[in-house]
C-alpha cells in the first residue's frame, strides 16, 4: 500500500486549502500517480509555528509504477507548481504555513533512511530533505505520521487496518493513542 498525506493552509492564485488540495489530487495523474481512494478533507489544527491558520488535511492511497525516490521527485515537483518555496523566506519556516505539503507516508512498508533518529529527534523530522544537489534523502515510513492525528485519521477512513511498518500498530490503535493530542488534532470533518 502506498500512501500520501496532503496539507495546506495557505490560498494559492484565488483557491482555497480545499481547492489545493483537490488540484494537488487531479494533478498526480499528470505524473503517473494514480490515486486509488481518498478519505475525507479535514480542518485541523496546526504543529509547530504559533499564529497561523488551521489546515485541511486528507490522505490518498495511490498506485505507481515507481520507486519510492522518484514518487517522492513527482510530489516536490507538484508542491513546486502549487507555489510551495516560492513564498516568503519568513514563510517557509518548519512546520509554518504552506500551500501545499505531499507527504509519502508509506510506500509498501518500506523502511529506509534512519526512521529511529527521524521520529526521535523532531528538528530532522522531514520525508525528504532537497539538498543543493537536488536529491532526495528518503526516510520511510513518514517519520512522524504515528504522532500526527491529522494523518492517522484520514488512514482510517481509507485504510483502518493498515499498520505502521516500524511501530506494527494499525491506524485505529494509534487513533485511540494521539486522537486526544492538541496539535494537529481534528477540529473537524469537511462536508
Amino acid at each position: 500500500m502506498i500512501l500520501i498525506a496532503l496539507g495546506g493552509n495557505m490560498p494559492v492564485e484565488n483557491q482555497s486549502p480545499v481547492q489545493t488540495l483537490r488540484w494537488a489530487i487531479d494533478e498526480m495523474a499528470k505524473y503517473q500517480i494514480y490515486v486509488m481512494s481518498i478519505s475525507s478533507f479535514y480542518c485541523t489544527k496546526p504543529v509547530g509555528q504559533a499564529g497561523q491558520s488551521d489546515y485541511i488535511n486528507a490522505v490518498v492511497r495511490v498506485r505507481v509504477a515507481m520507486g519510492p525516490a522518484n514518487l517522492l521527485k513527482n510530489l516536490k515537483m507538484i508542491e513546486m507548481a502549487a507555489g510551495r518555496g516560492t513564498q516568503p523566506v519568513a514563510l517557509r519556516a518548519r512546520w509554518g504555513p504552506r500551500p501545499l505539503d505531499l507527504d509519502l507516508v508509506d510506500y509498501k512498508k518500506i523502511v529506509t533512511g534512519n526512521f529511529q533518529v527521524c521520529s526521535r529527534y523532531s528538528m530532522v523530522t522531514k520525508v525528504s530533505r532537497v539538498s543543493q544537489l537536488g536529491r532526495c534523502e528518503l526516510v520511510l515510513p513518514h517519520p512522524q505520521a504515528h504522532l500526527r492525528p491529522f494523518v492517522i485519521r484520514p488512514i482510517i477512513d481509507i485504510a483502518p487496518f493498515w499498520h505502521h511498518p516500524v511501530t506494527g500498530l494499525s491506524a485505529l490503535s494509534m487513533w485511540a493513542l494521539i486522537k486526544n493530542k492538541p496539535e494537529g488534532s481534528i477540529i473537524h470533518e469537511l462536508p
